[in-house]
């Protein structure tokens, strides 16, 4: 009994240091800042890039746009594989194949492995995808069925092209017909697919924290973002995906395409969940902060100014700002937040994706959750280290889609706790061992 004790008066104490460094109790901060700065004058995302270096970049962004319109890779291995398209809604392919390929894939050079077998004919769709950088810009990317994160990132569901793989020699072309107007619109200063200034993606993140910055940040504050809307998510289709978010139907998600097709299922299981999350008033930024606000205090060493009263300002006095083909919800005025609670550094936290996923020739659903964060200095409007991070269940631990509608909610909860735990592991590794 004495040792029961000793071990809960323990672990108390070390919950009250660790609360200590957080920031303790909430701070009585003044919430004029938020109002010092409108919604069209929101820049402090870092990395704004002056005047000059805008007209110095011109005639590389529209080089790039150009490079957009083509794919053409060469390469070598075994397999014997080949798909035509005229958009992926007309297509047909059929094979498998393991090469190594050089070439561009749109703006993307170098050299890479890639491993994929598929049984396609027109919009139906069965394939294996792993891709892996090995020198240059290529971005890697491992997919057993998470064809929306294939559609939307690393593949054109428009193009219009082919591939071949013979015995040893494997060759892919492709035209890109929305990146015409893209390129030509560019040459006139107009960003049509607003792809000028890329979005922190895998492949495109800045995970490593200078030791000059390290040393420089005492303390931190910690905000919510999320974003509501992605063009290049509305652009893309892919099939056999049935998609349940928080906040984000499918009508909402896929556009008109996605209400025409949605189902009465689909309704039913998006309302089901909207309804669970409500009434238990679950939280996924809550989930996320509190996580990440324990690996800045503990593993990082840093002040952390309580978060909750920065989370009930994002609940009720966010705006949303559209840049860089995205809408995001966030606060206003990183620098006027920085200043009014003494800080060195804000984290932004934030979701891109969250909720329950299914493909529909499999009868289990899994959470995914898709977040970036992204350390900023507000003083210089400087980006000190980001990533964006994701967990996406395998399909051998998801569950049936009726669990999570048929009044078993807390499924969601759970999930998303062990999907929040994921992102958090990968978080902690990255900003802890950068140097």
């Amino acid at each position: 009994m004495f040792r029961k004790w000793m071990l809960g008066g323990l672990f108390l104490v070390v919950i009250g240091l660790v609360e200590n460094r957080a920031g303790g109790q909430p701070e009585e901060v003044s919430t004029a800042w938020l109002d010092e700065v409108g919604e069209s004058e929101i820049s402090d995302e870092g990395e704004e890039a002056s005047a000059g270096r805008e007209v110095a970049l011109w005639p590389v962004r529209r080089l790039a746009d150009l490079a957009d319109i083509f794919t053409l890779q060469v390469g070598m291995g075994l397999g014997l594989h080949a798909n035509a398209h005229a958009t992926r809604a007309m297509q047909v392919g059929v094979g498998g194949t393991a090469t190594t390929r050089l070439g561009m894939n749109r703006r993307y050079l170098g050299l890479g492995s890639e491993s994929k077998a598929e049984i396609s004919l027109l919009p139906f769709t069965w394939e294996f995808y792993k891709r892996e950088s090995s020198l240059g810009t290529y971005p890697s990317y491992h997919s057993s069925r998470d064809l929306p994160l294939l559609y939307q990132r690393y593949r054109d569901y428009w193009a219009v092209g082919g591939e071949v793989t013979a015995a040893v020699v494997a060759v892919r072309a492709e035209l890109h017909p929305v990146e015409i107007p893209d390129f030509l619109l560019g040459l006139v200063g107009i960003d049509f697919l607003e792809d000028d200034r890329l979005r922190l993606e895998k492949g495109h993140n800045k995970p490593e924290l200078s030791p000059r910055d390290d040393a420089a940040i005492r303390r931190v504050a910690i905000v919510a973002s999320r974003v509501s809307a992605d063009k290049a998510i509305r652009m893309s289709r892919p099939e056999g995906i049935d998609v349940y978010y928080h906040r984000y139907p499918a009508e909402k998600f896929w556009g008109k395409i996605g209400a025409a097709a949605e189902t009465a299922n689909d309704k039913a299981v998006c309302e089901t969940l909207n309804d669970y999350l409500a009434s238990k008033d679950f939280d996924i930024h809550k989930e996320l902060i509190d996580r990440a606000e324990y690996t800045l205090a503990v593993s990082k060493g840093w002040e952390v100014v309580h978060t909750q009263e920065l989370l009930d300002l994002f609940q009720t006095r966010s705006v949303v700002k559209t840049r860089r083909a995205q809408k995001v919800r966030r606060l206003p005025n990183y620098a006027g937040l920085a200043e009014a609670y003494d800080v060195d550094a804000i984290l932004d936290v934030r979701v891109w994706e969250w909720g329950v996923y299914r493909d529909t020739r499999q009868p289990k659903a899994t959470i995914r959750l898709d977040c970036e964060y992204t350390l900023l200095d507000p003083a210089e409007n400087r980006i000190l280290f980001g990533v964006r991070l994701e967990s996406v269940e395998d399909e051998k631990k998801g569950l049936m889609i009726e669990e999570f509608a048929d009044g078993q909610g807390d499924l969601l909860a759970r999930e998303t706790g062990e999907a929040c735990d994921v992102v958090h592991a990968q978080f902690t590794d990255i900003l802890v061992e950068s140097k």
